[in-house]
């Protein structure tokens, strides 16, 4: 499973979080797409360096939209928890997989997704 934690950097507000088996730069798009018709544009996405962030699709919608892209340096995840604090994105994904994925075993996709949403309402709400 590949989750992907969406959250507001100022606010810490987890906006979303989408599960699927693999996360293309399709997907990605479809998901930003609609978390920008839900909320603000931002002005900036901080993302690591995956491909579906660094795809030529990505960086020329996120150019239309009027959103830069900052990134990472590759092998530095703690910059994305620090730039959150305890309420980090890289924080938040070791919490799923210490407490979901190296414990249960999932039917299918469904329940994974169905296990993860409430793990990211209350890791961000405590």
């Amino acid at each position: 499973m590949k989750i992907l934690p969406v959250v507001e950097e100022f606010t810490r507000e987890s906006l979303s979080t989408d599960v699927e088996r693999h996360i293309t730069a399709r997907a990605l798009l479809a998901s930003l797409q609609q978390r920008f018709e839900s909320s603000a544009v931002p002005d900036f996405i901080c993302s690591d360096n995956g491909p579906e962030f660094t795809s030529a699709a990505v960086k020329e919608w996120l150019s239309i939209s009027g959103v830069k892209a900052l990134f990472i340096e590759p092998g530095s995840p703690w910059e994305t928890a620090f730039s959150l604090g305890p309420l980090g994105v890289e924080t938040f994904n070791s919490r799923p997989e210490d407490e979901l994925l190296n414990r249960k075993l999932f039917g299918n996709l469904t329940d994974g997704k169905a296990m993860v949403e409430p793990l990211r309402v209350s890791y961000y709400n405590d």
